[in-house]
């Protein structure tokens, strides 16, 4: 069974840690065993919300509030372009869907460039899609 350490750093004058860096020491175990744990170093105690990290829901917050008016211009595009309901609401739905998308992967899995780059794309695309008209 692998043990855990935490060594925590205090400040002095501090009633929290700046940083608890925690290492897990894997057990003795057949060269070639899956499920042994690998010894790591790791940082506890960022901001997070629930578990992710604050400047992940600030860009996904950011990328919603922009998206959102993405989905009605797109919509409105359509209906001047098609004047079909259905293709309107085809066009409201994939591009919602992508924005769904987009901000999930947002707050989960992608590196912080790429998420503030998508924030700034979407953002620039809504203001350009209301300035033409």
């Amino acid at each position: 069974m692998a043990t855990r350490r935490t060594v925590v750093h205090l400040t002095p004058g501090r009633k929290r840690p700046n940083v608890a860096l925690v290492a897990f020491n894997a057990p003795k175990v057949a060269f070639g065993a899956f499920n042994a744990p690998k010894a790591t170093l790791g940082r506890i105690g960022a901001a997070s919300v629930g578990g992710v990290e604050t400047w992940r829901v600030i860009a996904t917050t950011l990328l919603a509030a922009a998206g959102l008016p993405l989905v009605l211009v797109v919509m409105a595009k359509v209906r001047d372009r098609t004047r079909s309901s259905g293709q309107v609401a085809l066009g409201g739905v994939v591009t919602l869907t992508l924005l769904v998308v987009v901000g999930v992967l947002t707050l989960t899995v992608l590196p912080g460039a790429v998420s503030w780059a998508l924030v700034a794309a979407v953002a620039a695309a809504v203001s350009v899609m209301l300035l033409a008209g």
